[in-house]
């Protein structure tokens, strides 16, 4: 099972130095970081759970997991364009 310490570890091999928050479970990791970005958590707050009861995906879709059988993870970011231009970078993820 995954910890705060397993994720500050993570978050250090990638260089980054940022809260983490681990939760057995959550209703949803983006739920938690919404919430810890509206508080002034900085980019690269890591929140993970072993399992959401109400998870969301993109475009309004559920995201379902098996405790146990899966990580579920969101990241605070604060990308540096205007928010009427993020649709943009998402659907050219999606696009590709």
């Amino acid at each position: 099972m995954a910890s705060t310490v397993e994720l500050e570890r993570a978050l250090h091999l990638a260089g980054l130095h940022a809260p983490t928050r681990w939760d057995d479970v959550t209703t949803s990791t983006n739920d938690t970081a919404l919430a810890m970005a509206a508080a002034d958590a900085p980019e690269w707050t890591l929140v993970g759970a072993g399992h959401q009861t109400e998870g969301k995906g993109r475009l309004g879709r559920t995201w379902h997991d098996r405790p146990g059988d899966a990580l579920m993870t969101s990241v605070v970011l604060r990308p540096a364009i205007a928010p009427s231009s993020a649709r943009r970078v998402s659907s050219s993820w999606t696009s590709s």
